[in-house]
């Protein structure tokens, strides 16, 4: 997903769309409504100045009131329900993730602060009832789109792992990563999409040159950009190409005038940026330890 990277700080302050506001105490109580194949799902919470509290969700299926409870109850470890995701018109979502003909409902959320985290509580009917299941996404968010145009929609985030890894978060680039969910639980199927991937790779390439000429810090785009060529299966091609991206020093600040050039030292430069991202791409599974892959340097 390309450079996904949100304007968190405009988007905290936007106000959601509400269907009715009671004045309660001094807060304001506020809902949010969506419906679709005779399931309902309603959110309350109060909105305060800064963030949101007291959120809590209903669903019903054709009528039947099966869950009423604290969105908090299913959110992920160490999330608080602090906020919702104004990215959105609405926070709620009703679609059938897995096919099965019964629809899941979405409910979308951010913890606050301006880095993170964006995660969604999905709750699926389970004969019973409905079960939540909370899935975090850090800064990018998600999308749902059907890639394959099968109707079963895709949930497209990127990998927030590569936001700060390599250079500034301005400079972070993170590569997109495609899930499914099915029953209750959620599947990465990234290399299922190499098309997706291939256009990815060719845009992070791209905007090299010119991110070169302006003196910007490539490390954060070419380390996004290797990690879709091992997704391709093309590492050993993309090692060479990025052997060649150091011996020119594009990865590396001059050292007569550093201020001519936007690579921070903060962070590992030149043959250490190397080691550093074929580590990095090790440790978070792009990289198959045991497959034979030329090294950098």
């Amino acid at each position: 997903m390309r450079r996904l990277l949100l304007l968190l700080l405009v988007l905290i302050g936007l106000a959601l769309p509400a269907q009715a506001a009671v004045r309660i105490h001094g807060g304001v109580i506020r809902h949010a409504r969506a419906t679709s194949d005779g399931i309902s799902a309603d959110l309350s919470y109060r909105k305060g100045r800064w963030s949101d509290s007291n959120l809590r969700i209903a669903i019903r299926r054709d009528g039947q009131l099966l869950l009423s409870a604290p969105a908090g109850r299913f959110a992920c470890r160490g999330c608080a329900v602090s906020g919702l995701n104004t990215v959105f018109e609405n926070p709620l979502t009703i679609r059938d993730l897995d096919g099965d003909g019964e629809p899941e409902v979405l409910l979308d959320l951010y913890t606050g602060g301006a880095h993170c985290c964006f995660y969604t509580e999905i709750f699926r009917f389970d004969g019973r009832t409905y079960r939540g299941t909370a899935v975090l996404w850090g800064d990018p968010g998600f999308e749902l789109a059907d890639l394959d145009g099968d109707g079963r929609p895709e949930l497209v985030s990127a990998d927030d792992r590569f936001a700060y890894e390599f250079t500034s978060f301005a400079g972070s680039a993170l590569p997109g990563r495609i899930w499914h969910y099915d029953h209750g639980a959620i599947r990465e199927v990234t290399s299922s999409y190499p098309a997706y991937v291939r256009a990815e790779a060719a845009d992070l390439w791209r905007s090299y040159p010119g991110d070169r000429r302006d003196h910007s810090d490539v490390r954060g785009t070419l380390a996004a950009w290797l990690a879709d060529e091992y997704v391709l299966g093309r590492s050993v091609e993309a090692w060479t190409q990025l052997q060649g991206v150091e011996r020119r020093g594009d990865l590396t600040s001059p050292a007569a005038d550093a201020s001519a050039w936007a690579v921070d030292r903060f962070w590992p430069d030149g043959r250490a940026y190397l080691a550093k991202l074929r580590r990095f791409l090790v440790s978070t599974g792009y990289a198959n330890a045991a497959r034979a892959v030329r090294r950098p340097g």
